[in-house]
């Protein structure tokens, strides 16, 4: 019985290990599909972005100045990929590291197709940084 006991033991840290080691591949995979999602965003290629995200992308992924996938969007009036990427989940009312929302990004540009979009999706008009 020992014997059976030790040899259960060891294949349960192989599978454990395959478990880990395939959790960290995918891991490593991210920053660069993040990337991806990002560009993807700000150019408004709906079928790149939902497709990065059934690869793995992360829809709170962010711009070197703290932009979140959902700002990008709005930013440059992508009404379509605000609507795919809160619709995965994203935060209406992330902010930059400047403070500013995807509302305000909109608002600013003058997207008020966007802007009325996150509105009716619930973004909030009153944050304060």
């Amino acid at each position: 019985m020992k014997g059976f006991s030790l040899v259960l033991t060891c294949c349960m840290c192989v599978v454990a290990a395959l478990h880990l080691s395939a959790i960290a591949a995918f891991a490593q995979g991210t920053p660069d599909l993040d990337r991806q999602l990002l560009k993807a965003a700000e150019a408004g290629d709906a079928v790149a972005v939902k497709k990065l995200i059934a690869d793995g992308a992360h829809v709170t992924a962010r711009a070197a100045d703290g932009a979140a996938v959902l700002s990008v969007a709005a930013q440059n009036g992508r009404s379509e990929i605000v609507s795919i990427v809160v619709e995965s989940g994203a935060n209406l009312n992330a902010q930059r590291t400047d403070g500013a929302t995807a509302a305000f990004l909109a608002a600013k540009n003058g997207y008020a197709e966007t802007l009325k979009l996150l509105l009716a999706k619930g973004a909030q008009v009153d944050l304060q940084t």
